[in-house]
């Protein structure tokens, strides 16, 4: 959510809302009680319905890290709405973080859940409107709840900033430009049945340098909020409060430099979450990982559309945080503001692959028309916009989300199990099982199809597409599909064989996801020497030995020998990345042309800190001759 969202809820009649949505608050509700359900309700029941849907279908567990709506204009209406979604929530049995609380929030944001009754900045102890709601729907032992406690990325700018003052090496000052929450005010919410608090903080922050190590100060200040939330009975979840990018500094400002690119590669984002993984792996108070906020408008990687690009960066990141040993939860969000209203179309199935099989996807949901969170319009608006795109009014008896097909004895159940194979030099299948959960008294029939997910058809795997048939007594049918064979170091890639059409049973496991692990070596880099007069600029090639898969990066430095700095040239540091598919890359070193009478000099360019790479040649000797 952008931190610019604020309420512009127009007034009504509360008679006319109140009439429109009627429910006793609480999944103490009775099951029988008629409860109206205007057109607004069903859309938004309808949108969440389509992420849980999904997360049945593809046998997939999940969280909503964001849902907020207004406390102050039509709020007795609004939080009418808001219970009947909890609800839904509580029958899919969705973990829940509402939004928003925290110091620093003025007392007029209209989302505010707990606020302090007198001075704004200072510790929690008002419950506003909307924690009603959240209140009655408490943590269980099959769901956490909790809110979002913000701050720590106050004072960076949203997604839609493409330049900004802000950057990695101009972040503000702490208690100036953004704030941790005190210990009274988490001690507050436990006392109001709070269980989860997510907690965001900004990379530029925590990392001021891509691929280095973790700002001491910084990871101080984000460690001491999570065990002040640990001491007050709460379970954290630091989260990525980036939008899927960098605000790199150029030189004069900070840029947007997006997950995926030359300047912010895949393998920068999954060395940050092992770098918090090693710090927090062992805190008993973090009680899962969130791995970005909202992650939007991003620049497609090669072969990549732009939410494939942010799956491939969510599973590199996640296998980093597991070759640490680190097996706590990983919330992964979805694509494009991570909707609940567009899941389904972003992501057609899942696509984490997780060793640890501890992970839930990540959701986000508003009411509003735009799903924004700004709620610019009254609630009787918002009705009447939901009527004029097809939505009706309804009396339900039991609020509650299907995600799994109903099945019976006589409908059994398929599924399709996940295929893990380690590449090898010679012809080689992941072979899928589709099963049935008992014999068929008749035939069974189902289609299939392979859909790509980081790993590509044609250039990582063969397609395949069909049917099976079951006869009466059989449970199991084989899907072999080729795997291409390629000798690219790549990293770990998924692709997905997905079923559809059942004829004679219901599938409540249609997604099998195939995971090819790459086992060819790592290339290697080497810098070439140069000879050239001085005066003329050193352009120097950093290659590789062959085509990789994985971007490449090294750091490199010069070193005085005859040759000195800045007399003779111009001293440079840096990162070079030699980009997925290509082999070479050049840096250029200034010289200087003086007037004195000199002997043949040398300086040298050392190259260090691999990644995905390992050296051949990591010294670069340029040699001046003297041109006087």
């Amino acid at each position: 959510m952008g931190l610019s969202r604020r309420i512009a809820a127009g007034a009504l009649g509360a008679a006319m809302l109140v009439a429109s949505l009627v429910l006793v608050i609480g999944p103490g509700a009775p099951a029988d009680a008629a409860t109206s359900c205007d057109a607004l309700c069903s859309r938004v029941r309808s949108e969440l319905k389509g992420f849980t849907d999904w997360l049945g279908v593809n046998g997939a567990k999940g969280y909503i890290g964001e849902v907020g709506w207004p406390g102050t204009a039509d709020s007795t209406a609004w939080n009418a709405l808001a219970d009947l979604w909890y609800r839904d929530a509580d029958a899919a049995g969705l973990w829940v973080t509402n939004w928003a609380t925290g110091e620093w929030w003025p007392n007029s944001y209209g989302l505010n859940t707990y606020v302090n009754s007198v001075s704004e900045g200072a510790a929690l102890d008002t419950a506003k409107a909307p924690a009603a709601v959240v209140e009655a729907h408490p943590s269980t032992a099959a769901y956490r709840r909790g809110v979002n406690v913000n701050g720590g990325e106050f004072g960076a700018p949203s997604w839609s900033a493409t330049t900004s003052a802000f950057s990695n090496r101009n972040t503000g000052t702490y208690e100036s430009a953004w704030h941790y929450d005190t210990q009274a005010s988490f001690t507050y919410l436990a006392s109001r049945g709070v269980k989860l608090v997510r907690l965001p903080f900004r990379w530029e922050r925590i990392q001021p340098t891509l691929g280095g190590p973790l700002d001491s100060a910084e990871l101080q200040r984000l460690t001491d909020a999570v065990n002040r939330a640990k001491a007050a009975g709460l379970e954290v979840v630091p989260t990525v409060f980036n939008y899927g990018g960098y605000m790199l500094h150029d030189g004069t400002q900070g840029v947007r430099r997006t997950i995926g690119t030359s300047s912010v590669t895949f393998a920068h984002f999954a060395d940050l979450w092992s770098r918090l993984s090693g710090a927090f792996k062992t805190n008993t108070g973090v009680g899962g990982y969130g791995l970005m906020n909202e992650p939007a408008a991003m620049t497609p990687a090669s072969g990549l559309t732009d939410a494939k690009t942010w799956e491939k960066a969510s599973q590199d990141a996640l296998n980093a945080i597991r070759a640490n040993g680190d097996t706590k939860l990983v919330l992964v969000p979805g694509y494009n503001f991570s909707g609940a209203q567009r899941w389904k179309a972003t992501h057609p199935v899942k696509w984490i692959t997780d060793s640890a099989n501890n992970h839930r996807y990540e959701a986000h949901h508003y009411f509003d028309r735009d799903n924004s969170g700004a709620y610019a319009n009254s609630y009787a608006g918002e009705v009447s916009d939901a009527v004029a795109r097809g939505f009706a009014a309804t009396t339900i008896s039991d609020p509650t989300t299907t995600t799994v097909p109903p099945t019976t004895a006589t409908a059994p159940v398929l599924r399709v199990n996940d295929v893990t194979l380690t590449e090898v030099q010679t012809t080689q299948s992941a072979t899928f099982t589709v099963s049935l959960t008992g014999p068929a008294k008749t035939n069974v029939t189902v289609r299939y199809a392979t859909a790509n997910a980081s790993a590509l058809s044609g250039s990582d795997y063969s397609a395949r597409s069909g049917s099976l048939t079951f006869s009466p007594g059989q449970v199991t049918k084989t899907v072999p599909v080729p795997i291409v064979l390629e000798t690219r170091d790549e990293a770990t890639e998924t692709f997905t064989l997905l079923l559809s059409s059942p004829v004679g049973a219901a599938i409540s496991d249609g997604s099998g996801t195939g995971t090819i692990v790459d086992n060819d070596g790592p290339p290697t880099v080497r810098v070439n020497d140069r000879s050239i007069s001085e005066g003329t600029a050193a352009v120097l090639t950093v290659s590789l030995s062959a085509v990789s898969g994985l971007p490449v990066t090294v750091n490199y430095g010069t070193v005085n020998a005859t040759a000195v700095s800045p007399s003779d040239y111009g001293a440079k540091t840096g990162t070079v990345t030699i980009p997925a598919g290509t082999t070479s890359v050049t840096m250029t070193i200034s010289t200087v042309n003086d007037t004195q009478k000199e002997t043949v000099e040398t300086f040298s360019v050392g190259l260090s800190s691999p990644v995905n790479a390992t050296f051949a040649d990591n010294s670069g000797l340029v040699t001046l001759s003297a041109s006087d």
